[in-house]
């Protein structure tokens, strides 16, 4: 009986010690280790920043218009008796040029007899100085202490004398309204209009027609307060700045030299924009023949530089988001970075502060990316052939 249990409890003794050996076995046993997943660094493409004198350039436009522009009147009546094939709309005439005639005859006649009446007063006045030294002669041998004014007809002959003065003047206006009957180009222009024709009659105070001066032509250009502190207009100085007006016909654009004149104080109460005045010399060419005309009435482009330098790093539009960059590290980390910035154009930011010379700021976006990390630097493009000669050709 022994024996039979002694050989039942062996199997079930080594199954228990299977199981023990099992359990301390998997308590013992190592977990694997996690392999930690590698992330590439995020690939993006950098500018260097490099401080340089700038000169701000300010985008404008305006309608060319002449400095001086005349309106002819008629300052005496009359039938208008000739016209100058010249004094047309579109015509070019010089200073003192005859345009039209009004009919003379009548100032003639007027002027015929103011010199007359002046002859007939000039004749008065020297009989009356004669008469008076023969008063003086006879009062002298009769009563020389007792010799009186009127004894020496003074009074009759300063009448005499101011009857020739006022004969005089009215032979001056005379000469003057006889003078008046051309109509004479004040200046070298361009007749702009006409408003007589041959035969008409007009009287005093008729416009003839109009007439613009050719030497000067001006430009109203609009720009804001802060283009005028830009420029350095804000407190009046206008010395260094240039400006360059430019307009395209069929294909051909063409440029002319401005001079920047005034800066206007106020601002135009609809668009609150300033105007600043720019005038072209000889817009016609007259003086220096050659030139491309830069006709009145012509809508042309300005491009305005300021003459102030100002060191400023100046970068790619799309590398400052808002007043912020995203500055790169000599390890690749990133770092984004809080700046002044001056002002944007269509294609730079100007910064005036917050970033040194030589600095690495990327022009990827990078809104998702936190501080510190670890970045590559794409390699920059090679520049094709033609983008090198294009730069050289711009400069």
């Amino acid at each position: 009986m022994k024996r039979v249990a002694i050989g039942c409890l062996l199997p079930l003794a080594v199954l228990v010690v299977a199981i023990a050996g099992f359990v301390g076995l998997m308590m013992t046993k190592k977990p694997p280790q996690k392999a930690e997943e590698a992330r590439a660094p995020v690939m993006i493409s950098v500018v260097t920043a490099k401080e340089s004198p700038v000169h701000y350039q300010i985008e404008s436009q305006g309608t060319v218009q002449p400095k001086t522009q005349t309106s002819l009147v008629a300052e005496v009546g009359g039938r208008v008796v000739s016209v100058s094939d010249q004094f047309r709309s579109g015509s070019m005439v010089q200073k003192g040029e005859l345009l039209a005639q009004i009919d003379p005859a009548d100032y003639q006649t007027a002027l015929s007899a103011a010199e007359a009446d002046l002859a007939q007063a000039i004749a008065a006045y020297e009989q009356e100085k004669a008469q008076g030294r023969v008063a003086a002669q006879e009062w002298r041998s009769v009563s020389p202490d007792k010799v009186t004014d009127i004894a020496l007809r003074k009074p009759q002959l300063a009448s005499a004398e101011a009857l020739v003065q006022s004969q005089k003047a009215r032979l001056e206006e005379a000469k003057r309204n006889l003078q008046r009957t051309e109509i004479r180009a004040p200046y070298d222009g361009l007749v702009r209009q006409r408003n007589i024709a041959l035969g008409q009659y007009v009287t005093l105070g008729t416009q003839l027609g109009m007439i613009d001066d050719t030497a000067v032509a001006e430009v109203r250009l609009p720009v804001s307060d802060e283009e005028l502190s830009w420029l350095g207009l804000s407190d009046g100085d206008r010395s260094g700045i240039t400006i360059s007006l430019a307009n395209t016909v069929a294909g051909q654009t063409h440029h002319w030299d401005a001079e920047l004149v005034q800066g206007s104080g106020v601002l135009d109460a609809q668009s609150r924009m300033s105007f600043v005045i720019a005038e072209v010399r000889d817009p016609y060419s007259r003086l220096k023949a050659g030139g491309h005309w830069l006709k009145y009435g012509t809508f042309v482009s300005a491009q305005m530089r300021s003459g102030k330098e100002r060191p400023l790093i100046v970068l790619p539009k799309e590398a400052v988001r808002g007043d912020e960059v995203v500055l790169v590290d000599n390890d690749n980390h990133i770092r984004r970075l809080k700046v002044q910035v001056d002002r944007t154009d269509t294609e730079n930011a100007y910064i005036s502060s917050g970033l040194q010379d030589g600095d690495r700021v990327s022009l990827t976006s990078l809104s998702n990316v936190v501080d510190g990390t670890l970045v590559a630097i794409a390699p920059e493009p090679p520049k094709a052939e033609h983008q090198t000669q294009l730069a050289v050709s711009e400069k």
